[in-house]
Order: C-alpha cells, then sequence, then structure tokens
C-alpha cells in the first residue's frame, strides 16, 4: 500500500532532492516488510530511476 504511493510521489517530484531523499527513505524503512518479489519488481526498478548525480542520493542508496 505504501510502496505504489511513494512511487508516484517520486514520479511527480523527481527532480526534488528533498523529496526524493524522503522517497528514499520511506523505501529503506519499509524494506524489511517486503518480500523478494515486490523488491526486484517495484523497489529496484525505482531505484533505477532514481538519478545518482546527487552525492546524497548515492550515498542513500549505495549505503544500504
Amino acid at each position: 500500500m505504501v510502496l505504489p504511493k511513494t512511487k508516484i510521489v517520486y514520479e511527480k517530484n523527481s527532480a526534488d532532492l528533498k523529496i526524493v531523499l524522503n522517497v528514499l527513505s520511506c523505501v529503506e524503512k519499509t524494506l524489511d516488510r517486503l518480500d523478494k518479489a515486490q523488491i526486484i519488481d517495484e523497489v529496484l526498478p525505482l531505484l533505477w530511476d532514481v538519478r545518482l548525480q546527487d552525492p546524497e542520493i548515492t550515498l542513500r542508496v549505495v549505503s544500504k
């Protein structure tokens, strides 16, 4: 329920660094509640779409 809404927020605000960091934080907090299929089908494509030019975003993605 949370992940689809999080993806929508990201898609509408992908240029806003603060929102992208909040989306990644939300994904991080829900990651332990997701099964392998959800991670592969929903989380990985979202992480693939995240622009990694900003150092803060890169650190957030690779630290977990």
